[in-house]
C-alpha cells in the first residue's frame, strides 16, 4: 500500500486529501457548491495538475474520498486542520506572494475557468499558471475543444502539438495582458 495521507475539511464544502507517493507530494481538493464538486489535483508547489467537475454533491463526498484513497492505494487518512492550497510562486507583476485561485475567489462553480487563473490580492493582476501535466490532461480529457485534425496531430506527435498549443495559449493571454506565472 501507499504512504501517509491526511484529510482536512474547512466546513464550507471543501475537503482536502494530502498524500505522498514515490513521485512526489500531492493534494487533492474537492470544493462543493450548488450540488456540484470541483476536483483539483495539486503538486507540492501548489500548481494544478488536473481539474474536473464532478456531478456530485456534499452527500457523496465520503464516497469520493474513499475512492480516491483506493485509487492512490492509501490505507487511511489521518485528520488534520484545514489549510488552503497556495501556489508557491510570486505574482509576475508585483512579486508579492498573495496569489489566489479564481476558484477560491468566486462563489459560483459556473465561473471556474478552464485554465488555472490567479488574482493577486496586492496589485489585482490576473495571471495564469499552466503545467505541462495540466495541459496534457486538458487535451486528453477535453477533446471536444479540438477538431479532428488537431486530435490526429496530437496522437501522431504529442510533443510538437503540445509545444504549438502552449505557444497559442501564451499569445492569447499576452494579447489580453494576462501574465504567465513562471
Amino acid at each position: 500500500m501507499g504512504g501517509q495521507a491526511y484529510i482536512s475539511r474547512d466546513g464550507n464544502g471543501r475537503v482536502k486529501l494530502e498524500y505522498s507517493k514515490e513521485n512526489g507530494q500531492f493534494a487533492k481538493l474537492w470544493e462543493t457548491r450548488e450540488g456540484r464538486t470541483l476536483e483539483t489535483l495539486f503538486d507540492s508547489n501548489g500548481s494544478i495538475l488536473m481539474q474536473r467537475m464532478i456531478e456530485a454533491g456534499q452527500s457523496e463526498m465520503q464516497q469520493i474520498v474513499d475512492q480516491a484513497l483506493r485509487d492512490e492505494q492509501l490505507e487511511a487518512a489521518q485528520e488534520k486542520a484545514y489549510e488552503h492550497v497556495k501556489l508557491k510562486k510570486p505574482c509576475p507583476k508585483c512579486g508579492d506572494s498573495s496569489l489566489a485561485r479564481y476558484a477560491d475567489i468566486f462563489a459560483s462553480m459556473r465561473e471556474v475557468p478552464i485554465m488555472p487563473l490567479y488574482r493577486c490580492s496586492s496589485c489585482k493582476t490576473t495571471s495564469y499558471n499552466m503545467t505541462d501535466t495540466y495541459l496534457q490532461y486538458l487535451v486528453e480529457n477535453s477533446r471536444e475543444l479540438f477538431d479532428g485534425a488537431e486530435i490526429k496531430e496530437f496522437e501522431n506527435n504529442k510533443e510538437a502539438f503540445m509545444a504549438e498549443l502552449r505557444g497559442y495559449i501564451i499569445r492569447i493571454f499576452a494579447s489580453k495582458r494576462v501574465m504567465c506565472i513562471d
